[in-house]
């Protein structure tokens, strides 16, 4: 190109020698070669270029100016680089990979070198903390836990505990957010009498039955239990624990309803008042001869209970088919008048008392557990309005019988009672008043 003699070539030349100085590297020569490279710089050239050099030589003289003032004014670098050198990693510097960060990683979001991104790039049992650094667990991981307040507990071995609250409708349960059950202490009715109560943290409800007091069903209700009465009865003082304690068919001061009173000389008879002067009997005196000339004439004196809860009770019995029990004295009056005050298990509609007897079945382990009951009846009609009834608490089975006959009720199956409960017979009658009579009655029995 016709460039042997300019002052390019003096240029890197002389810069080349000038970066070793007399100890190796930029020392006390450094200004010495500054002086030289200015004067090569500047010196004219010792040959003149032909015309078709003449646009390099311009450039080149450009070059070699920029370089000189470089030279002269830029800080010389005091690093000596040679291939043995190890050269230091930058944790800010810029990185694509994890083979620039010897002895680091990558993290290749921000493009710098850090000492972790997860706990696999730690050792030693350290973890990964949240500045990128390898250091010991900041708590001991297990189970989670609940709060008091009902947050879920979590040890994070990057941060440490961490507390999450549960979303709206759900509670911490064994260290799981569960969905709740019920309104955390808040009170509800289930079916018929049943009654719950929600736990305090809302995962579960305890149940209650309502009471069922006399002649009445417990009732589970908004705000508590109440009462279902059964026919013919009312709750009248509205004390629940006495149960519906009128019997409104014939109570003069409550008939067919609470307050609902009956006018002087006047009784109520299934839940009307009769005002007509006619007869009222009292308790159990029966008018059974329709007669008011010798008033109620029949005193029931029967020695039976008149209530399930309260039979009169025979002496125990074992499963022996050769012993055979007898009850005696029963008896079943019934008349078309009004009874004020009602005997005990009076019923307007048949004019009547039931009788409820019961005996023990001591059973034993080689007794069949079954029964044979004859009901024998005297001084009625032949109408058939008297029934025999056998509750066992495992089966009932009943029978029909006139004023005069009798009948068995029997069950000859295996396990018909649980050994020493009590078996009840219930003797009644089931004619209207169109029938009023005077039966008495016998009851005998093997178990």
């Amino acid at each position: 190109m016709g460039r042997a003699n300019y002052g390019w070539t003096t240029l890197v030349l002389l810069a080349g020698c000038g970066a070793h100085g007399s100890n190796g590297g930029l020392g006390g020569d450094d200004a010495g070669a500054a002086d030289v490279l200015a004067a090569d710089v500047f010196a004219p050239p010792t040959n003149v270029p032909t015309a078709a050099d003449t646009g390099n030589v311009d450039a080149a003289l450009a070059v070699d100016a920029a370089l000189a003032e470089a030279s002269v004014d830029a800080p010389v670098a005091t690093t000596d680089v040679s291939a043995d050198a190890p050269v230091a990693v930058d944790a800010s510097a810029s990185c694509t990979s994890s083979r620039a960060c010897p002895g680091q990683v990558c993290d290749t979001a921000r493009h710098v070198c850090v000492d972790c991104l997860a706990d696999a790039d730690c050792t030693g049992g350290t973890v990964c903390g949240p500045d990128d650094r390898c250091r010991a667990p900041a708590c001991a991981s297990g189970p989670s836990t609940c709060t008091a307040d009902g947050r879920v507990h979590t040890c994070d071995p990057r941060v440490g505990f961490v507390d999450t609250a549960c979303p709206s409708g759900s509670t911490c349960t064994a260290g799981h957010c569960t969905g709740l059950a019920c309104t955390p202490g808040a009170s509800f009715c289930g079916a018929g009498a049943e009654r719950r109560t929600c736990s305090a943290d809302g995962t579960s409800f305890s149940t209650t039955l309502c009471p069922s007091p006399p002649h009445a069903t417990g009732l589970c209700v908004t705000d508590g239990c109440g009462l279902r009465c059964d026919d013919g009865f009312a709750d009248c003082n509205a004390v629940a624990s006495d149960g519906c304690e009128v019997d409104t068919r014939n109570d003069t001061a409550n008939c067919g309803g609470c307050r609902l009173a009956c006018a002087a000389g006047c009784a109520c008879a299934a839940s009307t008042c009769s005002c007509g002067g006619g007869l009222t009997c009292s308790g159990a005196s029966y008018d059974v001869d329709g007669l008011a000339a010798d008033g109620c004439e029949v005193a029931d004196d029967t020695v039976a209970g008149h209530a399930q809860a309260s039979p009169t009770l025979a002496p125990p019995q074992g499963c022996s088919d050769s012993v055979f029990g007898t009850l005696t004295g029963g008896r079943i009056v019934s008349d078309a008048r009004v009874h004020s005050p009602a005997p005990q298990g009076f019923d307007a509609t048949t004019g009547s008392s039931s009788d409820w007897w019961g005996v023990r079945g001591t059973g034993g382990s080689l007794c069949a557990d079954n029964f044979a009951v004859t009901l024998t009846t005297s001084g009625g009609s032949s109408a058939v309005c008297y029934r025999l009834t056998v509750i066992t608490d495992r089966t009932t089975a009943s029978g029909d019988v006139s004023g005069s006959g009798s009948v068995v009720v029997s069950n000859l199956g295996l396990g018909l009672y649980t050994d020493n409960t009590i078996i009840t017979f219930h003797v009644e009658k089931t004619c209207t008043t169109t029938v009023r009579e005077n039966v008495s009655y016998t009851l005998s029995f093997h178990l």
